[in-house]
């Protein structure tokens, strides 16, 4: 009798056994229907990973972009405007140079006034020491 006890207790460990083998069966079929329905997350999120890694460097390359574009811009406007600025510079230089030659003059006509005063100075000293 205690050779059929044992048997039936391993019957009944085997029927139990078997039971959890069906049900671990059952578990990684499903695991494998909801893993095979998830493929398609799996690869977004996968993608949204990578996404996310070149975020910051897509980030600096629309700011350089961006700064690129404005220095451009300024470039542009400075060319445009460079010849306006060298007829500029070429009236200011013709003024510059009118300036210089009149105060030349300027200094001439002192300097000849200059004598002109010493002379004069001289014979009021003369006119003074003969009265």
């Amino acid at each position: 009798m205690a050779g059929l006890n044992q048997s039936l207790l391993w019957l009944n460990n085997l029927i139990s056994l078997e039971k959890d083998i069906a049900e671990l069966d059952r578990q990684a079929q499903e695991f494998k229907e909801r893993s095979n329905a998830f493929a398609p997350e799996a690869q977004k999120l996968e993608r949204a990973r990578k996404a996310l890694s070149l975020e910051g460097d897509y980030r600096n390359i629309v700011n350089l972009r961006t700064q690129q574009a404005e220095e451009s811009r300024e470039l542009s406007d400075a060319l445009a405007a460079l010849p306006h600025k060298e007829k500029l510079k070429a009236a200011a230089l013709l003024e510059k140079q009118a300036a210089e030659a009149r105060l030349i003059e300027a200094r001439n006509t002192q300097n000849a006034s200059l004598v002109i005063i010493k002379k004069v100075r001289e014979y009021d000293a003369r006119i003074s020491e003969q009265k």
